[in-house]
């Protein structure tokens, strides 16, 4: 008998769910049994494509920026009135740009999931207490990102 365990941990205990793989139960548990789950590192992954993307390091750059001029301007309220109205219009912009590359990242994660036939992907951190490197799909969907900059390069020339 093989039995499946996955342990849940939240704040105030932890939940476990057994799935057991007996003879006598594997129609019921056939399908429980072939599921397949791997996990990405979106950190590692959003890191990628920020470190390679003039536009926010433009961004990033320009609300650091204003955060420095806020905190020396605080007490003129006029000036710190335009700055902060700035800076919440970059922040948006920041989060529009974050909000593109994650529908990108989507995008890729279900291509990936329907060429390997993987029921589950799970996010890679604090939550996750151990996985074996062999499941980690990160890298695989930057080359897919790679690949997509590039068809998208032939077709814009």
């Amino acid at each position: 008998m093989k039995n499946i365990v996955f342990v849940f941990i939240f704040i105030g205990g932890v939940i476990s769910y057994s799935v057991s793989c007996a003879p006598e139960f594997k129609k019921d548990t056939d399908t429980r049994a072939n599921t397949k789950i791997r996990y990405v590192n979106l950190k590692k992954i959003s890191d990628f494509l920020d470190n390679r993307s003039p536009e926010y390091s433009r961004i990033y750059l320009e609300i650091k920026r204003h955060q420095s001029e806020i905190e020396r301007t605080q007490r003129f309220s006029e000036n710190y009135e335009k700055l902060n109205a700035e800076l919440e219009s970059l922040e948006k912009e920041l989060n529009d740009y974050k909000r593109q590359n994650y529908q990108l990242i989507q995008g890729i994660l279900e291509q990936i999931s329907n060429r390997h036939q993987i029921d589950f992907i799970l996010q890679y951190s604090e939550h996750v207490i151990y996985a074996k490197q062999k499941f980690d799909i990160t890298d695989e969907v930057i080359r897919e990102i790679i690949k997509l900059e590039q068809r998208q390069s032939i077709i814009n020339r």
